[in-house]
């Protein structure tokens, strides 16, 4: 038992991990350990771990759309959100830039002060286009900072389209979404209280955490899809 704790700190409660929920915890663990009822303990210590029942959101119900979409070749199609305003970090940091390719569900994220298009355009060149290539098609939710001229001349310039979902297909841009809910669940875990304002320090993490954690469908993590390691 003293050497279960062990495991489980490693792989659920450290900043690598995340605090993440029962099933990305037991895939973890099950990597490099194994022994009977592993399962079950997992789910305990998780029920149990006190950061994780007071700061994070229950789990939504996920209703799946009635078509999937085609996920094409990796990088071909991201999905990109910002999240905020948040609380005023240390840094001045009050916004969450994020896109998560679908194919791989891998997950890219920045804080920044101001999400403007500019700031956006300058997101997706440096973190999307010059590390994984040019896409093919952006998916967002059709908001301002989202569809500005800097996105567009940056669409336009990589022979690229953005596709704007209507309003009754929501489940297109629901990938990075999802993925905010997680890093913020994650980060949530990493504060003392609400005095510490250093969140933005912290998002690098649960961004790591993420991706290196293994999808519930395909079991493989981001990480293994895109990289080819975890």
């Amino acid at each position: 038992p003293e050497l279960w704790a062990v495991a489980f700190k490693e792989h659920h409660d450290s900043v690598w991990a995340g605090h993440l929920r029962a099933p990305h915890t037991y895939a973890r663990i099950a990597q490099v350990y194994w022994w009977p009822d592993l399962q079950q303990q997992v789910r305990r210590w998780v029920r149990g771990c006190q950061e994780c029942g007071s700061r994070k959101a229950r789990p939504r119900e996920v209703v799946p759309p009635l078509r999937s979409l085609r996920g094409g070749e990796v990088g071909d199609r991201w999905a990109l959100d910002v999240a905020g305003p948040l609380p005023t970090s240390d840094g001045g940091q009050r916004y969450v830039i994020a896109a998560v390719e679908y194919v791989t569900r891998y997950a890219v994220a920045t804080t920044v002060q101001q999400h403007t298009a500019d700031k956006v355009a300058e997101f997706l060149m440096r973190y999307v286009v010059l590390k994984f290539g040019p896409f093919r098609e952006l998916l967002t939710d059709g908001a301002p900072e989202l569809t500005g001229k800097a996105i567009e001349r940056l669409v336009v310039l990589l022979q690229a389209q953005q596709t704007n979902p209507v309003p009754y297909r929501p489940q297109m841009v629901g990938l990075v979404e999802r993925f905010h809910r997680t890093w913020k669940d994650c980060v949530s875990t990493y504060m003392n209280d609400d005095r510490q304002h250093d969140w933005d320090t912290w998002v690098d993490f649960a961004v790591y955490a993420y991706n290196s954690a293994q999808h519930s469908t395909v079991k493989l993590s981001p990480n293994e899809l895109m990289m080819g390691r975890r």
